[in-house]
């Protein structure tokens, strides 16, 4: 994700090296390491008003201000955490581990009765949640206020993604075993029709939606990263063997005009939406 004075990038091995790092914009290398998790990096989630929240592999939730070089821990987050995920226009986070938890800068963290989930994605404004089950294919959809939640239908395979546009108006989903991708429009809670997706041999393996709009990125096994907007169904990106191995992390910059993907590889591209190229 990209954080004031450069791209943080986190990996999901551990090591003797710092594993948590601030690139520079230009993806010349690393121009700061951050810190060192045990056991990986296991997520790296924008914080509204700057900075980022960082969950390490079985070692609990951490702030990173905007612009510093060390991390310190979430107030109120339990240590057992999987999964973190950020609202974009308001300070709200939601962490998964062995149950969900709502935290706001401006009150007490809140428990809401979920379990077994294995990731989650906010809207924007931190009002609904979507959330897959960590065993099985079922797909929540969570009106936090009201505490009221529906399945949304259609999945054929646990999902090892879950991503939400900021808009709240499409949640999307991979598939464990690379089935989906599966998008849905919230309103409705309709399975979206998508055009042919061309499958390849290894399938998707993950998936994000910018900022702002409706664009999806994805990422496949076979190193492939494609970018289509849902509301004209036409493909914005697609990059044969841009990996030279699975895609693993996909994120959006604030402004949507550029897409970073992260492979087994090793490496991390930056692409232009608007030429195609990285």
């Amino acid at each position: 994700m990209e954080d004031s004075g450069g791209v943080l990038v986190g990996q999901a091995m551990g090591g003797d090296g710092p594993n948590l790092t601030r690139w520079s914009p230009d993806g010349a290398g690393p121009t700061a390491r951050i810190a060192r998790f045990e056991a990986g990096v296991r997520a790296v989630c924008p914080r509204y008003g700057g900075g980022a929240l960082v969950v390490g592999e079985r070692s609990g939730a951490f702030v990173l201000s905007r612009g510093a070089s060390r991390l310190r821990p979430l107030p109120g987050a339990e240590p057992a955490v999987h999964a973190v995920a950020t609202a974009a226009y308001a300070p709200v986070a939601v962490l998964a581990g062995t149950v969900i938890q709502l935290l706001s800068e401006s009150g007490e963290p809140t428990t809401i009765p979920l379990e077994r989930v294995g990731a989650v994605s906010l809207t924007g404004d931190g009002s609904r949640l979507v959330a897959c089950d960590l065993d099985g294919p079922r797909i929540i959809h969570l009106d936090i206020e009201a505490r009221a939640h529906a399945e949304l239908e259609g999945a054929a395979s646990p999902a090892a993604v879950v991503t939400v546009d900021a808009d709240g108006r499409y949640a999307a989903t991979v598939g464990r075993d690379t089935r989906g991708p599966y998008v849905w429009r919230l309103g409705t809670g309709e399975r979206v029709e998508l055009p042919r997706m061309f499958p390849h041999l290894g399938g998707y393996t993950t998936a994000a939606f910018g900022a702002s709009g409706a664009r999806l990125a994805l990422g496949m096994a076979t190193g492939y990263v494609k970018v289509l907007d849902l509301d004209s169904m036409r493909w914005l990106l697609w990059v044969e063997s841009a990996h030279g191995s699975a895609v693993r992390s996909l994120a959006f910059t604030p402004d949507g005009r550029r897409l970073l993907s992260g492979g087994e590889d090793g490496r991390v591209l930056i692409w232009s939406l608007s030429q195609g190229t990285s």
